[in-house]
């Protein structure tokens, strides 16, 4: 994690939160290879499993890939532990029943000028 945006990629507009945000940093990491397990089905299983991954989500698994992104903070404060509890359960919960936010389904991946990202277009 370093401070900052990432100056890997020029940022779209709707990803800067500068009027809203107390600090940002960015966050890096490589996508290694597939480890290996001693049975050929298994290392076919999981190659197919991450080729269909990679074809519905635009190859972001893909090895050697890099994938960045900024992390927007908001400004410290003090912090009720018995509150804090409760919303580090409630996200969990959330988490492990369904992997999705408890604040809504969030936003749909966008491409840099904004359009929408249709995984079926990038198929091929």
């Amino acid at each position: 994690m370093r401070s900052g945006v990432s100056d890997l990629f020029k940022n779209p507009d709707f990803a800067l939160h500068y009027d809203v945000a107390w600090d940002v940093a960015n966050v890096e990491v490589e996508i290694g290879g597939i480890i290996p397990h001693d049975s050929e089905i298994v290392n076919d299983f999981n190659a197919m499993i991450m080729d269909i991954f990679n074809l519905a989500k635009g190859n972001i698994l893909r090895q050697g890939n890099l994938l960045s992104w900024n992390v927007w903070f908001t400004a410290p404060q003090v912090v009720d532990g018995e509150e804090w509890r409760n919303h580090a359960e409630y996200w969990r919960h959330s988490i492990d029943t369904d992997h999705g936010s408890p604040d809504g389904p969030g936003t749909d991946p966008r491409h840099f000028d904004g359009s929408p990202f249709d995984a079926g277009e990038n198929i091929v």
